[in-house]
């Protein structure tokens, strides 16, 4: 095989061809201070996020700036104690993503899937209302078989959704029903965080008048199960796209191309998705194709695969999120 091209087995009209594929070159080693910095903005990020949820006296002093009581003393006290104030949702989401991506870099290392560190993406208020884009960790070659790119796929889905479904029904148990004000950001439902307001307050929220008002473990909660379930959106190279890719092989592309067609329609009734739009068209082209293209699931793996389109189900938000009186 000449340098820079890497063999590959794919299955065409019944025959098994071997193709050169271009390598795309000797990938930039790992740099875990890189991923620590990254870690640390991302870090003060969602405290800052954090401390803005909600009614906080910590904050009006903030913003009176040094005019207001206590002058420079003061005002540094009160981005004290509004960081302090951010530490449960910091904490809670954090926990959530780190977890994802420890799922998708120990099975990547199982598998034999040379991979670099996961980089979280700090975005602060207001650009997004949870502090972060989520995370993204670089895989450094392509994966031998479908066996190992199902693995490595659903492995941080399935890791995120360990953490965030306590910290979900925690934050929920504690929280409280409150009459719907005139102005305000609404959470969109999805079948899965409906079911879980409907066993725990006993009614379908949000009703007409009334709606779960969520405290910030909650509100981490739900932001963890809404970018699983951006995760598995079946597209390239999304985690779903692994997923669909490992099950449908070539013809996960189709499926891939409808599902973004069906966000273009989502994105006429909802700016919440037109954003995603546009990200998948630009980065949902490209597919992990393994090395062993014509190798098969096993039943088990099958049945992950198809419990991970379920997952996505129960997970996917039509409309996630709507300003009352906007």
């Amino acid at each position: 095989m000449p340098a820079g091209f890497t063999p590959q087995l794919r299955e065409q009209a019944g025959e098994y061809l071997v193709v050169a594929v271009r390598s795309g070159g000797a990938p930039a080693p790992p740099s875990p201070r890189r991923a620590l910095w990254f870690f640390a903005a991302t870090l003060v990020s969602v405290l800052i996020t954090g401390g803005l949820y909600g009614e906080s006296p910590s904050l009006e002093r903030l913003i009176a700036g040094p005019d207001g009581p206590g002058g420079w003393l003061g005002m540094l006290a009160a981005a004290g104690e509004l960081l302090v104030g951010g530490i449960p949702y910091a904490a809670s989401i954090l926990g959530i993503l780190v977890a994802h991506e420890a799922g998708h870099f120990f099975a990547a290392r199982r598998v034999g899937i040379p991979s670099g560190f996961p980089y979280l993406i700090p975005l602060p208020f207001p650009l997004s209302p949870f502090g972060t884009l989520g995370a993204v960790m670089r895989i450094n070659a392509p994966p031998r078989d479908r066996h190992a790119l199902l693995a490595m796929a659903a492995a941080g889905p399935l890791a995120g959704l360990a953490v965030a479904m306590p910290l979900m029904v925690a934050g929920l148990a504690t929280s409280h029903v409150e009459r719907i004000g005139a102005v305000g950001l609404q959470e969109g439902n999805s079948l899965l965080y409906w079911l879980l307001k409907y066993l725990i307050f006993g009614q379908s929220l949000p009703s007409a008048t009334h709606d779960v008002i969520l405290n910030s473990v909650a509100w981490a909660g739900w932001a963890g199960l809404f970018v699983t379930a951006i995760n598995l959106l079946p597209i390239g190279q999304l985690d779903g796209g692994h997923i669909a890719y490992a099950l449908l092989g070539q013809r996960a592309r189709w499926l891939g191309w409808a599902v973004t067609a069906g966000v273009a329609v989502l994105a006429l009734f909802s700016q919440a998705w037109i954003v995603m739009f546009v990200l998948l068209v630009v980065f949902g082209r490209v597919y992990a194709v393994p090395l062993n293209d014509a190798s098969r699931l096993r039943p088990a793996e099958v049945a992950v695969g198809i419990v991970m389109l379920i997952l996505f189900a129960l997970l996917f938000v039509p409309d996630p999120l709507r300003f009352r009186g906007i």
